[in-house]
């Protein structure tokens, strides 16, 4: 297959690349008889100036068919997407990475700087560190976070250090600054975030210990890659602060708790495993 274009979230245009594809799904746990099945049957429909977003559905529908599980983690940006509407959800997911690597955090702080009070998403720090981070949450998957975001973390970072933090900063800590989202970042944002010493991480970026990966490697996945959870559950669980699938795992009665019978609760519970034990293979 040569040369056929397809349309991006965002609306640029790119050639199709097969091998793209099979490491998405590779990426998700699909092995290579899988992945190969996948993209013999996605060549068999794809047309010129097809959208990124049927070749997903796509791709998810067959897997679905094939491997639940394997769907399940390869919809993880898509289930990223519908945290929302607001942001916190996202914000608690964040929180639970740094908390995974070793950070005490806190959400939701005000802090005074210098000039104005900030609201900080998270706060998180461990015997040699101090991070500042802004996690900026897309409903839409072709939004991406540009340069005014990164002026604007910038800014309101040099203005917290320029206050002291408001006194939460021993002396012993080094400062960090990050921003953190669900979607991409636009060229010049990384441009400034690389010049100014703003750590970044997005979907896709950077290459290594993207937001992807840490998800991944972490198990830390989202309860909204779950199929057998309606979006109702989803978000009456969000509002109880349940936002990953291991916490289900960990404790069925949450389920039991929000009123969805033992009988709904056995598949989900099997989804939950299923997609948990599920693994990357590149």
């Amino acid at each position: 297959m040569e040369n056929i274009t397809i349309k991006k979230a965002d609306g640029t245009l790119e050639f199709f690349d097969p091998l793209k594809l099979v490491s998405s799904l590779q990426k998700s746990g699909a092995t290579k008889k899988l992945s190969d099945e996948v993209m013999r049957e996605i060549e068999k429909e794809i047309q010129d100036g097809v959208k990124t977003s049927y070749i997903y559905h796509r791709a998810f529908k067959i897997l679905r068919e094939k491997s639940e599980p394997v769907a399940s983690r390869y919809s993880l940006k898509r289930a990223l997407s519908e945290m929302g509407p607001s942001g916190f959800p996202f914000e608690l997911l964040i929180s639970e990475i740094l908390k995974e690597k070793g950070y005490e955090t806190e959400n939701n702080l005000i802090m005074n700087g210098r000039c104005v009070e900030h609201e900080i998403d998270i706060l998180a720090k461990n015997e040699k560190e101090f991070i500042i981070c802004e996690a900026k949450f897309h409903n839409t998957s072709g939004i991406k976070s540009d340069l005014k975001v990164a002026l604007y973390v910038d800014a309101r970072c040099r203005d917290l250090a320029r206050g002291n933090f408001d006194g939460k900063k021993t002396e012993n800590l080094s400062p960090e600054y990050w921003l953190i989202t669900n979607t991409k970042f636009t060229k010049n944002a990384i441009i400034y975030g690389k010049c100014s010493g703003l750590t970044m991480i997005g979907w896709g970026y950077p290459r290594k210990g993207n937001l992807q990966d840490l998800l991944e490697d972490l198990n830390l996945l989202p309860l909204t890659v779950l199929t057998n959870l309606t979006n109702q559950e989803k978000r009456v669980l969000f509002d109880q602060g349940v936002i990953l699938c291991k916490s289900l795992s960990e404790n069925n009665e949450l389920l039991r708790k929000i009123g969805i019978k033992d009988t709904r609760i056995g598949r989900i519970l099997k989804e939950v495993e299923g997609v948990l034990k599920t693994k990357r293979l590149s």
